[in-house]
């Protein structure tokens, strides 16, 4: 018998009490002389939450580090591997990863009185990383952070929200690409940080016009979503692709981050005030990072949440109404388009279940358009809204003939309990 004198219930006592720790797999299989299977089905019965990697190895130096673990929960992907890594995305880049499967056989006599053999199939993953920026960049982001947290202000409201308020707010200001530089001789109009920045503020103050006399009870405001044109000193895209970019990226991040502050505070004097990051393809890392800094200086304003996880696709519920946020560069298709329902519905399923007004919210196309799925047997019609964008056209567009796009933001309601109640939607104004 394992451990000595010691009884079988015993030791799956101490097993547990080890896993309760926080101590992993391996490591508690080792300390008892049982296998990790024994242990992560222990740990299974007993309802804890564990943490599946095993034998994580972290190497680190000049920029570059890698990361290597064996695990049974399944990796088929870099997303997959990212996830169960717990790669933080906000110091790191892959540059590349490799897979190995292999399955191992045990016998549980612990707890299986019949001895019968067990397969476990096991995922061994290696991830060559890069540091996103330099080390000193980063560590002066942190310090600037902590800084934010213990300086930030405090805020007044200065209108109480009406006690009869019932509608949600979405303010919808898609692909605003602050840094993006478009020459008029070469496609058609002018575009530059200055400009931008005129056509986010004027947008604002249109939507909000235009929205005077509704019962407004709480505000969402997606970011991310190229609200950034580039996301490095390279002048290039999360992936490394070039740009036409104005000015310099401290300047575009500069610009852009006051833009969004003064916008949030704005909102917050009316309702409260929800902020969303989603991811976006040209400023993944700028736009999380603005988000962080939103964070940090609204953290005692109690009118204002800031949502920094860097999922892909993000949810919201609001009475009878569920939403989707994503940017829309990984949805290729009406192939990708169809499997947005039931995506929400395997993500969601509790709020799916609870809910009658389905809405997913995507950018990426700089053009307006609407889908609705059919009613099936498995779920309900969903609406499925690509939304418009401010950003200019540039070169790059206009050789390829994507023009006469109307360059806009969209303000969408929606009732407590009755769903959709309209929308407003504010042009740019000329530059």
């Amino acid at each position: 018998m394992p451990n000595g004198t010691k009884t079988a219930r015993e030791v799956a006592s101490l097993i547990a009490a080890d896993l309760a720790t926080g101590l992993s797999l391996r490591k508690t299989a080792r300390r008892h002389g049982v296998p990790v299977s024994t242990v992560a089905d222990i740990g299974k019965r007993g309802g804890l939450q564990m943490d599946h990697t095993e034998e994580r190895g972290w190497s680190e130096g000049s920029g570059e580090a890698t990361l290597e673990f064996r695990t049974p929960e399944i990796v088929r992907t870099e997303a997959d591997a990212i996830r169960v890594g717990k790669v933080d995305l906000t110091r790191w880049r892959v540059k590349r990863w490799t897979l190995k499967t292999y399955q191992v056989c045990t016998k549980n006599k612990l707890i299986d009185k019949t001895h019968e053999t067990k397969v476990t199939q096991l995922y061994a993953v290696k991830l060559d990383l890069e540091s996103i920026l330099p080390k000193p960049y980063l560590d002066a982001s942190e310090a600037l952070w902590k800084r934010l947290e213990e300086r930030s202000p405090h805020f007044d409201f200065s209108q109480p929200v009406p006690v009869d308020a019932s509608l949600l707010c979405e303010l919808d200001l898609f692909d605003v690409h602050f840094g993006k530089l478009c020459w008029a001789p070469e496609s058609g109009e002018n575009d530059d940080l200055r400009i931008t920045e005129r056509k986010f503020r004027y947008a604002i103050d249109d939507l909000l016009v235009k929205l005077r006399g509704q019962a407004v009870s709480r505000f969402v405001l997606p970011l991310g979503n190229d609200l950034f044109h580039v996301d490095s000193l390279l002048r290039a895209t999360t992936a490394g692709t070039p740009q036409d970019a104005d000015g310099r990226y401290a300047k575009m991040i500069e610009i852009g981050e006051a833009s969004v502050l003064a916008a949030v505070d704005r909102l917050q004097r009316i309702a409260p005030v929800d902020v969303i990051y989603v991811p976006g393809n040209h400023d993944r890392l700028a736009s999380y990072h603005l988000c962080r800094t939103a964070s940090a200086w609204f953290r005692n304003c109690e009118r204002v949440s800031v949502d920094l996880s860097p999922a892909v696709r993000k949810y919201r519920r609001y009475g009878c109404n569920l939403f989707g946020y994503t940017h829309g560069d990984r949805v290729n298709g009406d192939a990708g388009i169809r499997s947005l329902p039931a995506l929400m519905a395997v993500e969601s399923p509790q709020d799916w279940g609870q809910t009658t007004c389905r809405e997913w919210k995507l950018g990426h196309r700089h053009t307006s358009r609407r889908f609705e799925t059919r009613s099936s047997d498995e779920f309900q019609g969903v609406q499925v809204r690509w939304l418009s964008s401010l950003s200019g056209t540039d070169a790059w567009h206009f050789e390829n003939g994507f023009v006469a796009n109307r360059r806009a933001a969209e303000a969408y309601l929606y009732d407590l309990n009755h769903g959709y109640s309209g929308h407003s939607v504010a042009y740019a104004r000329p530059s």
